[in-house]
């Protein structure tokens, strides 16, 4: 059988779930599960405080997922729940967030500043375009899917 995935997919995948995999990685050594560790990255990255709706965009996590991890850490005392109008909020123990996630985000801070800033900016408008046209072609793929 001829193999359908062209040599660009392949190496897309590839680097995808690699990074995916180092992200696990960093997630367990900082003693986080990943759903853990994307919610306080989100929180660190917002100044500590989010909405639900928030979290869920920017992780792409599914609700059950996302508040099984947020009753995890909210039992650990790590992030405290408020009620908010419009929504509950999220508190993250920030110290606790930045000695975990902040160092992660250093990480990937002194990664973009090590590359020059045209290499930087490609590489950000050709994930950007990437992703703008998957998600054209996915919208398409479920409409036409939904009405067979």
């Amino acid at each position: 059988m001829k193999n359908i995935v062209s040599a660009e997919v392949r190496r897309l995948n590839y680097a995808v779930c690699e990074t995916g995999e180092v992200y696990h990685t960093l997630y367990r050594a900082a003693g986080l599960s990943d759903s853990a560790g994307m919610i306080l990255y989100v929180l660190l990255e917002n100044g500590g405080k989010c909405l639900l709706r928030e979290i869920r965009h920017f992780t792409g996590m599914g609700k059950q997922t996302m508040n099984s991890a947020l009753c995890k850490l909210e039992s650990d005392g790590i992030i405290k729940m408020k009620s908010h109008s419009g929504g509950r909020n999220k508190s993250a123990g920030k110290k606790y967030a930045v000695k975990t996630v902040g160092k992660i985000i250093k990480m990937e801070n002194k990664i973009f500043s090590s590359w020059n800033k045209s290499d930087v900016e490609s590489y950000l408008a050709l994930s950007e375009l990437y992703l703008q046209s998957l998600r054209k072609k996915a919208e398409e793929f479920t409409s036409k899917n939904e009405h067979n």
